[in-house]
């Protein structure tokens, strides 16, 4: 695994028991993921190999996913929610062909971004904001929220 993560507790048998009445058989690599991160806050982080942004905010806890997926309107039945990002979209896996899907809750729309979790997980890379490179002119204006540093 390319990104370090935190070591959380373990998920209870009742959570998989959950999970898999829910959702079906769940891939191995999965299951021994909830065995030692159930629940992990990684840090910042990019997956490497997309041309679009994305990342993992928190990893959701087996004990959460059932209710945090029934509360989301538009996600698709057939996606496990496993992570989310910061902007509240949900990074997936597949029910049936256990591929990794990037759930954008904006466009409504689900693109693959890994051929299983574990390619997930070792493509899962540090995020280096220095690498985020503007052209002159690229941002034309921005706002921030007052209430987020009210010294400005």
């Amino acid at each position: 695994m390319a990104l370090l993560l935190p070591q959380m507790v373990a998920t209870s048998k009742d959570s998989l028991a959950a999970l898999t009445k829910k959702y079906g058989n769940l891939p191995p690599d999965y299951i021994e993921f909830l065995a030692i991160h159930d629940g992990a806050k990684p840090p910042a982080n990019v997956l490497e190999g997309t041309n679009y942004s994305v990342g993992v905010n928190g990893f959701l806890s087996a004990s959460e996913i059932i209710s945090r997926a029934d509360s989301v309107e538009g996600l698709p039945v057939n996606l496990l929610p496993f992570g989310e990002d910061d902007s509240g979209n949900f990074v997936c896996i597949g029910t049936e062909d256990h591929l990794v899907y990037f759930w954008d809750h904006e466009l409504d729309s689900n693109k693959v971004v890994a051929k299983s979790f574990a390619d997930f997980l070792n493509r899962l890379e540090p995020f280096d904001l220095s690498s985020v490179k503007l052209k002159s002119g690229q941002v034309k204006r921005v706002w921030i929220n007052p209430d987020f540093k009210p010294e400005f």
